[in-house]
C-alpha cells in the first residue's frame, strides 16, 4: 500500500507496527482505535488518527500501562491520568536507576578484588570490614562439611535475581567449626532495602589485618593455611579479636589447576589500645 494515502489496511498497520493482525484487532475491540469498515468487502481501514493512538498506546504501555487500562485513560481527565502515570514512571526509573549504579560499584568491586587476587597472595594489608548482615548457610570444618542449616524458603529469598550479584560466601573460624553464611555488606543491605524477618547474624565493622590465600584442592583446607596471617598479626604487635573471617575471592580451574581464593581478615587492635 502507498503509505502517503490517508486509509490503510490492517496488513499495512501490522507491518509499520510489527504488530499481529490479532493484536491490531484486540485494540481495536477494547476501543483505542476505531478503524472504518467498507460494508462492500468488510475491510478495516485505518486512518492516520488510528496510527497516531496506536503509537501512543505503544507509549503507553512502556510507561507501565495495562492495554485495558487506556480507554478509560486517553478518554476522561486525559492529562492529569497521563501526568500521574509519568511520575510513577519516573520513581521506577530512579529506583532502577539507584539499583543500577549500586550494581555497577558493586561489579567494579568484584572485578577489581578478582584481578589482584593472586597479586595479594601472602601481602598484608590493613582496611576496615564493613559490617556484614550474615545469613547460615553450612557449618563445618575445614573443607568437611555439615548439611545445610538453612531453609530453601531462605535460600530462594536470598538468591533471587535483584540480591544475588551482593552475596559473598563468608566465613568465620571457631576452634571447633567455621560456620559459613551468606553475606552482605551493610551498604547494600541498606540500598537494596531488605527486609527479612527471620534470624540472621550481626558480624560488627572492624579494622582487619588481610591477605589472600590459597585454600589448595577440595579437601585440603583447614586452619593451617592462615597461622601464618595470625603470626604475622602478632609480630606487628597487633592484638587478634576472634573469631578470625575469610571470604571467598574466587573459585575455578586457571590451566589445569582448580584455584581458591580466600581473603583471610583478621580483627585486631593495637597492643597498646587494650586497657
Amino acid at each position: 500500500a502507498d503509505i502517503m494515502n490517508s486509509q490503510y489496511k490492517i496488513g499495512d498497520i501490522s507491518r509499520l507496527f510489527n504488530l499481529s493482525s490479532e493484536m491490531i484487532r484486540y485494540y481495536e475491540k477494547m476501543g483505542i482505535i476505531d478503524p472504518i469498515r467498507d460494508e462492500k468487502n468488510g475491510y478495516r481501514y485505518y486512518s492516520i488518527f488510528d496510527i497516531y493512538i496506536l503509537l501512543e498506546c505503544l507509549q503507553y504501555q512502556n510507561l507501565g500501562m495495562k492495554i485495558k487500562e487506556i480507554p478509560n485513560f486517553i478518554n476522561f481527565n486525559y492529562r492529569e491520568k497521563l501526568q500521574n502515570q509519568l511520575h510513577i514512571f519516573q520513581r521506577r526509573l530512579n529506583k532502577e536507576i539507584d539499583y543500577k549504579v549500586m550494581l555497577k560499584k558493586r561489579v567494579t568491586e568484584l572485578a577489581m578484588q578478582l584481578e589482584v587476587a593472586d597479586l595479594n597472595l601472602s601481602n598484608y594489608w590493613v582496611k576496615k570490614i564493613n559490617k556484614k548482615y550474615a545469613f547460615d548457610f553450612v557449618d563445618g570444618i575445614g573443607d568437611d562439611y555439615d548439611k545445610v542449616n538453612t531453609s530453601e524458603d531462605n535460600i530462594r529469598f536470598l538468591l533471587n535475581d535483584k540480591y544475588i550479584n551482593f552475596i559473598d560466601s563468608y566465613v568465620c573460624f571457631n576452634k571447633d567449626k567455621d560456620e559459613w553464611y551468606f553475606a552482605i555488606d551493610e551498604e547494600y543491605f541498606n540500598g537494596l532495602s531488605i527486609s527479612y524477618k527471620k534470624k540472621y547474624t550481626i558480624i560488627p565493622a572492624h579494622y582487619c589485618l588481610c591477605t589472600v590465600i590459597e585454600m589448595g584442592p577440595l579437601g585440603q583446607f583447614n586452619h593451617e593455611c592462615y597461622e601464618a596471617a595470625v603470626m604475622y598479626a602478632q609480630d606487628k604487635g597487633y592484638h587478634v579479636q576472634l573469631p578470625i573471617r575469610g571470604i571467598i575471592r574466587g573459585r575455578g580451574y586457571e590451566g589445569d589447576h582448580f584455584k581458591r581464593y580466600l581473603e583471610i581478615q583478621i580483627p585486631i587492635i593495637k597492643n597498646s589500645q587494650i586497657a
